[in-house]
């Protein structure tokens, strides 16, 4: 029972250095070799599941597909890619609104911590030809950029989630598809349905044909990677597809330069993963640890209760979502049952990134509240019925699969 006291106090005094701006690989790993004195293991013991942990094949997948992303990242960027797929999307809608509906959520497919700050000042361009306040364009920019995550998985914490529940990463992208399109419904319903559109003086208008062909073509390396997925490919080769496509835009633009690839690669990101999934190992080396889980379940607070509960409260003390898996996938993933596993996994990850969207400390907000000048509470005001649909959403999607499956 020691070491889930323990681990207890490993957890809050990690999601305090979070808070506190300190790297998360080194309470991570801190916080492992204290759980696994504590479990009875000696320096010998520890020393093997640190080295079980990193020798897993899944360990070398994940490092690469997240050494791979950050590549990608460092070329789209220099050569400007989003911003060319974010300008050929909108001239093929050719609408304001489902315009400020595309340019987040085309941008929440790439994984940049704080990255709502690249689409906050093309939602603001175009939201002057709309009478929507400034608080409504900041809800705008979250809303799209983070309900479009559930089936973009280009992210640490996506395959995190897909790893440590041995679900196929396309299965995954498919359950949570209902919640991006309930999300967009929402978003549109809250937000955007009452709003009044400016009449466009210049009267010239683009050639939807060719728009929508050229943003197909530049956004070429994001449906490779979904392809790749959907056809059984390896994570890490799915997201090597993707990386040659961007270095095929990249070649012979004058702002690439071989250098650029490996600026990209993030060596605190690959520690970060080696540390979640050192700590996972030695999380499900407690054996205590099922015992008390199924002593509380027991005690009289429903499992599918928890479910929900932990991953909301982890996510939006950590405000990372990252962290969230990190910490909550280890401790509950033991007593999911098998056959409605896809389910319980929805409800960890999607209720983890919503808790972590509405965090006071989510970067993205932070950064979105400030270029818009607008305070905590004016964005709150305007999303908080979509939050609360969306988590109706989750819970009658679990509800759902569950019974249709058990």
């Amino acid at each position: 029972m020691l070491s889930v006291v323990i681990l207890i106090i490993v957890m809050a005094t990690i999601i305090y250095l979070i808070q506190k701006g300190h790297q998360l690989h080194w309470g991570l790993l801190g916080g492992s070799v204290i759980l696994s004195i504590a479990n009875g293991n000696g320096l010998i013991d520890t020393v093997k599941i640190v080295g079980l942990a990193l020798s897993a094949p899944k360990t070398l997948e994940l490092v690469l597909a997240v050494t791979i992303v950050s590549m990608m990242i460092s070329v789209m960027s220099s050569i400007n890619l989003l911003e060319r797929m974010v300008e050929k999307l909108a001239d093929f809608l050719h609408n304001p609104k489902l315009t400020l509906m595309g340019i987040p959520a085309l941008a929440g497919g790439i994984p940049v911590t704080g990255g709502a700050i690249i689409s906050a000042p093309l939602v603001g361009q175009v939201g002057t030809s709309t009478d929507l306040s400034n608080a409504r364009l900041a809800a705008i920019n979250i809303i799209f950029r983070h309900v479009s995550i559930w089936v973009m998985p280009f992210r640490a914490h996506y395959f995190l989630a897909a790893s440590f529940s041995a679900i196929p990463l396309f299965d995954l992208v498919k359950a949570q598809a209902p919640l991006t399109i309930l999300g967009f419904l929402a978003g549109y319903w809250f937000l955007l349905r009452k709003a009044q559109v400016k009449e466009d003086g210049n009267g010239q208008k683009p050639n939807r044909l060719l728009a929508g062909r050229d943003f197909l073509f530049y956004s070429s390396p994001l449906s490779a990677i979904l392809a790749g997925s959907a056809f059984g490919l390896r994570l890490d080769l799915s997201l090597l597809l993707g990386l040659i496509l961007c270095l095929f835009f990249a070649f012979g633009h004058p702002n690439f330069k071989f250098q650029t690839v490996i600026r990209g690669i993030r060596l605190d990101l690959i520690m970060t993963m080696c540390a979640i999934l050192v700590f996972a190992k030695t999380v499900q080396s407690i054996e205590a640890l099922p015992n008390l889980l199924h002593s509380i379940v027991n005690y009289g607070i429903p499992f599918n209760i928890l479910v929900f509960l932990v991953p909301l409260v982890v996510g939006f003390f950590t405000a990372d979502p990252t962290t969230c898996v990190a910490l909550v996938f280890p401790l509950l993933m033991p007593l999911v049952p098998l056959d409605t596993k896809l389910f319980y996994v929805v409800v960890l990850y999607a209720v983890g990134l919503i808790s972590y969207m509405v965090s006071p400390l989510h970067v993205c907000q932070v950064l979105t509240n400030d270029h818009f000048g607008i305070k905590l509470m004016q964005i709150y005001r305007e999303y908080w019925a979509i939050q609360l649909v969306l988590l109706a959403g989750i819970a009658a999607l679990f509800f759902l699969g569950v019974r249709l499956l058990a």
